[in-house]
């Protein structure tokens, strides 16, 4: 054990950008176990509960990251490992220096003792030191090949992190406005039957690039349906229509976005695409079920 905590404190004194995302990876991994086993508590409840609970768990992993790459004043919050100013270093072996009496003794000394030559004492002094600072010993150690890579690395955990996020981010908030203007592009207004039957709170729109019915938006929610639906009777329009109703009510829009932001900041681990995937699953089948 002593050697593991050794190896953790050491691996935070040379490397403290993959030690800081080393200790994240297995938080966000103790999360998404405890998330996975609840699920498997709740698999015969229903699932808008085990919705819940990935929705919370993408939360929470969204938080984490926000820590990483929190502001300075929020930086002296936390546990903190101090690290000591000075490593110690091997030391010299002790100088040995004879010291011997002063030849002043009396007779009767030398007689009993024998002379003062025999009376000579030996003593250690320990020889001086200066202990060298820790950064210079880390100059030292780390002035070419791997080290010197992953030393230089290391200073850019957080900037690497960072610069992957706003790459994920980026590409899935174009693909979404991608998806939404091809969308309105190629739609048409619905024909009269269809939006009599359409809920107040949601537009609707029909494209011939859909082949399902598809909900969008959050805040004013449209409902795309194929071309084909001019043709289906009241009671599949009005299941459609209630499945994606039961949608827009759940906010399952904005919780999808908030866990895609989530498993864009993760982007590096796949845990959170996974938990992305298990929320999209229990959104559908809450809906169903409605």
């Amino acid at each position: 054990m002593n050697v593991l905590i050794d190896s953790l404190l050491s691996l935070h004194a040379r490397y403290p950008g993959f030690f800081a995302v080393l200790a994240l990876a297995f938080k966000a991994t103790a999360l998404f176990s405890l998330a996975w086993f609840v699920v498997q508590v709740l698999a015969h409840r229903s699932a808008r509960a085990r919705n819940w609970v990935w929705r919370l768990t993408l939360s929470m992993l969204l938080v984490l990251a926000g820590w990483m790459a929190r502001p300075a004043p929020l930086a002296d919050f936390g546990f903190a490992i101090n690290v000591a100013d000075h490593l110690p270093v091997k030391q010299d072996p002790p100088l040995m220096t004879l010291k011997r009496h002063s030849a002043e003794t009396t007779s009767d000394t030398a007689g009993s003792l024998g002379t003062a030559d025999e009376n000579a004492t030996i003593t250690v002094q320990p020889h001086p030191v200066q202990p060298m600072p820790a950064a210079t010993a880390k100059k030292v150690a780390v002035t070419k090949g791997w080290p010197l890579f992953l030393r230089r690395l290391d200073d850019r955990m957080t900037t690497l992190w960072l610069l992957g996020f706003l790459l994920m981010a980026s590409w899935k908030a174009a693909g979404c406005l991608m998806g939404r203007w091809w969308l309105g592009r190629s739609s048409e207004a619905p024909s009269a039957s269809v939006q009599a039957l359409c809920p107040a709170e949601l537009g609707c729109r029909m494209s011939s690039r859909v082949r399902s019915p598809v909900i969008t938006g959050w805040l004013k929610s449209v409902v795309w349906l194929p071309t084909e639906a001019n043709t289906w009777d009241d009671f599949k329009l009005r299941a459609a229509f209630q499945h994606e109703r039961a949608h827009h009510l759940r906010r399952d829009g904005l919780w999808q976005a908030i866990g895609t932001l989530a498993a864009c900041a993760w982007w590096w681990m796949p845990l959170s695409w996974i938990a992305l995937r298990k929320m999209k699953t229990e959104a559908e089948h809450a809906a169903v079920r409605n």
